[in-house]
């Protein structure tokens, strides 16, 4: 298993996947499909903690609580002795005025990843998600996409992106059913 975790880390691999993460970056995974991993199921089924395992990098969550907006982690292998790691906000398309203008300005540099709650609380705040911050109204859940950037030695060159899990609601159907007239 390590000889094969180890070509992700392999000159070629790495040149590779940085060119997919900055076309993902240029938004020309909405154009044409580009290699990614994707783990489903419903919500509070483990997801999180599964791209935890993989990526060895601590994902918010916390008992009674899913991902209310896609997290995007890049994760990118390089030498330096301390890791650089940031936060931003991608706007979804639906997004306008001072809202719009304050997810683009959303910027954190982080010291180390025992800061990411505060920060995935800021950014949910930000999105206008109910239950973050001081938002008591609104959607429980945002197309905004949170992006976290780690640079440092952590092995691999991947992009991860935790979504919200499946969310099952019961309905009732209701059939009226009318005979033909005339």
């Amino acid at each position: 298993m390590d000889a094969q975790l180890s070509a992700l880390t392999s000159a070629q691999s790495t040149v590779r996947l940085e060119q997919i993460a900055g076309l993902r970056a240029r938004g020309v995974g909405s154009h044409i499909d580009l290699p990614q991993l994707v783990v489903c199921g419903d919500q509070s089924a483990g997801k999180s903690s599964v791209l935890e395992a993989i990526s060895g990098l601590p994902f918010p969550r916390h008992d009674g609580l899913c991902t209310k907006f896609p997290t995007e982690i890049i994760l990118q292998h390089t030498d330096i002795e301390s890791p650089h790691i940031s936060a931003c906000i991608i706007p979804s398309k639906s997004r306008e005025g001072s809202v719009l203008t304050d997810l683009r300005a959303f910027r954190r540099q982080l010291g180390n990843f025992k800061e990411l709650p505060d920060v995935v609380n800021k950014a949910g705040e930000l999105m206008r998600i109910n239950g973050y911050g001081t938002v008591t109204t609104g959607p429980s859940f945002a197309d905004d996409v949170l992006r976290i950037e780690y640079r440092g030695r952590c092995g691999m060159q991947l992009t991860i992106v935790d979504l919200p899990g499946l969310i099952s609601v019961e309905s009732r159907c209701v059939f009226l059913i009318r005979e033909p007239t005339g």
